[in-house]
């Protein structure tokens, strides 16, 4: 078990450096797992990617896959796909419900399109970073500012209640992510293959459980992170790479935590310079 880390910035070829080491891997004998994640976003461009590098004898034994789909699939195999998914459409219905039929419960929050996107989009970001309705009520109770305090009084409200009515029902599509951190150690789709996480500006606290467990389960980890250095002291106002930096902190603090080899980073940045005094040193002696 060990984790790394592949850094260097826009140009630097992280990705391609990734993709060679798997077609290498992909050349022995018995390299039979390997798994590339990815955001949603980027998950057909790495396909074709990996299509290009792979062997065409090998091309099963890796894939370019995401969380969510991860989530789908783990589930299906260890079980947990009792109650039905409550999607984004399913959510907003049901805030809309609850807007109209408890409008006199709330100081600030009506019942508009505007408010519902928003509060759809609130749960969203409470779910992917943790927050429950205890934390959030608590934060509400705590914060100085009165009106301030009375918007966070309306978003726990409806917070509360949307969870109440779903919890024996459906699961939020938002709760996947969660329940796959839960679910990973009983599956053995993830157990000792190599992963790698490319394309990604940085973690949720749901993606960080998840990362932490399969460190705890997978042969090695490779993050590809766009950064300068390493360096984390540095001033973040004027450092555009701090956010990432932080990233890589957290990743490495989760290692140790675990007791997870961290190996010695990779700098593209000095492989790019290094090529680049070699084109300027062959033009001088052309």
């Amino acid at each position: 078990m060990s984790l790394r880390i592949i850094y260097g910035t826009a140009g630097t070829g992280k990705s391609t450096y990734l993709f060679q080491e798997i077609q290498e891997k992909l050349k022995q004998k018995g390299q039979e797992n390997i798994k590339v994640i990815t955001p949603e976003q980027f998950s057909f461009t790495l396909e074709k990617k990996l299509l290009e590098f792979a062997p065409s004898s090998s091309v099963l034994s890796a894939e370019v896959i995401t969380f969510n789909r991860m989530a789908y699939r783990i589930l299906e195999e260890v079980g947990g796909k009792t109650k039905k998914h409550l999607t984004k459409s399913g959510r907003v219905m049901l805030l809309d419900e609850i807007l109209l039929s408890q409008k006199n419960d709330f100081t600030f929050l009506g019942k508009t399109d505007e408010n519902i996107d928003m509060i759809a989009t609130q749960i969203t970001e409470l779910k992917k970073h943790h927050v429950s309705t205890e934390a959030l009520r608590e934060i509400a109770q705590n914060t100085p500012d009165v009106y301030l305090q009375k918007k966070l009084q309306d978003i726990y409200k409806i917070y509360e209640t949307y969870t109440t009515r779903i919890q024996n029902q459906y699961i939020d599509e938002n709760d996947n992510l969660t329940i796959l951190a839960e679910k990973l150690e009983q599956s053995s789709q993830f157990q000792n293959c190599d992963i790698y996480l490319d394309e990604f500006v940085g973690f949720t606290l749901q993606e960080y459980h998840i990362l932490r467990e399969l460190l705890k389960i997978s042969k090695t980890i490779t993050v590809t992170v766009c950064a300068d250095n390493l360096d984390e002291n540095t001033n973040p106002d004027h450092d555009s790479f701090y956010a990432n930096k932080q990233t890589v902190a957290r990743l490495m603090k989760i290692a140790r935590e675990e007791n997870v080899k961290v190996e010695e980073p990779i700098n593209l940045n000095e492989v790019s310079t290094s090529k680049e005094q070699d084109v300027i040193s062959k033009k001088r002696e052309i």
